[in-house]
């Protein structure tokens, strides 16, 4: 489903001005408005801190990227977006998370060949359970940036990327020069 992009920009924000920070011609930028050009991920980022609109970098990563078409949940857009509401639904959906967990690995740890005991679908019912949670949780990054701002986001993200360094949870891959690999010194 197409982005408008149209929907996000502020009536105080002027073309020229969103233009410019996108950095395209205004004839460009209005591609992206009316005709539905599809503006590169560098440029939504700029625009949605502009506009103060994180829900459109989310609504834009799940619609135009390969990887977030398939794989990522899209903003909800009929629900209850305070995040007191968000939170509490959260809360709900975790707790049937963790049981559905618990459930997929009692079968995994008792039947190792889940299409063998007929398990597979069971199996995939509770998986949706862990995307429920995804798609609230992208819900209160969304109000979060909102409330804080998207630098604020990126900030807990970097600062959550450094722990995950430092705990050693995940290893920084330094590849070797082309040179080095290839054999060449």
């Amino acid at each position: 489903m197409p982005v408008d992009y149209k929907s996000y920009r502020p009536k105080e924000v002027i073309i020229d001005a969103a233009a410019a920070v996108a950095g395209v011609s205004n004839r460009q930028y209005l591609r992206y408005e009316n005709e539905g050009a599809v503006p590169s991920d560098s440029v939504v980022n700029k625009l949605a801190k502009l506009f103060q609109a994180p829900q459109m970098l989310f609504e834009h990563f799940g619609s135009h990227n390969e990887i977030g078409w398939r794989y990522y949940c899209r903003p909800l857009n009929r629900i209850d977006r305070s995040m007191p509401a968000v939170c509490f639904k959260s809360s709900e959906e975790i707790s049937e998370m963790v049981t559905a967990i618990k459930e997929m690995c009692r079968m995994m740890l008792n039947n190792r060949d889940l299409g063998k005991w007929g398990l597979n679908e069971q199996f995939d019912q509770c998986f949706l359970e862990l995307i429920d949670v995804e798609q609230l949780l992208l819900e209160a990054k969304i109000i979060y940036a909102e409330q804080r701002g998207l630098p604020e986001l990126e900030k807990r993200y970097r600062e959550h990327d450094a722990k995950c360094l430092q705990n050693g949870y995940r290893i920084e891959k330094r590849r070797a020069p082309v040179a080095i690999e290839a054999g060449v010194q």
